[in-house]
């Protein structure tokens, strides 16, 4: 029988010791990345980190902020790892701020390594 994929994470998070709240919010951005996948006809052995970047654009666009970008990253990276799923990351993400700025100008970046 085939795992649920978001129940496998759930398992490695818990398994790893991972606080509650990081649960949460992980578990939070996994269930929203698949609805992700789910309007776009994909499945999990299908994406690309093409698709991962784009999910990430959407979450800007919706206000996401730097910080919260930063964590959605490392919350989907992780969540792929756990279900055996490897893209070649060739993106990273950077967090720039520049605190005698105005706060419009703080942002994330995504660059190739």
């Amino acid at each position: 029988m085939e795992s649920d994929p978001v129940e496998v994470f759930r398992r490695k998070l818990e398994l790893r010791n991972k606080s509650p709240h990081t649960q949460k919010a992980y578990l939070a951005t996994v269930k929203k990345f698949m609805e992700f996948l789910g309007k776009r006809k994909k499945t999990l052995g299908e994406i690309t980190e093409e698709d991962v970047e784009e999910f990430l654009y959407l979450l800007k666009v919706e206000g996401a902020s730097p910080s919260s970008l930063r964590r959605h990253f490392y919350a989907v990276k992780a969540f792929l790892e756990a279900n055996k799923i490897q893209l070649a990351w060739k993106l990273s993400l950077i967090h720039i701020s520049e605190p005698t700025r105005p706060l419009y100008i703080s942002y994330a970046v995504f660059c190739l390594k």
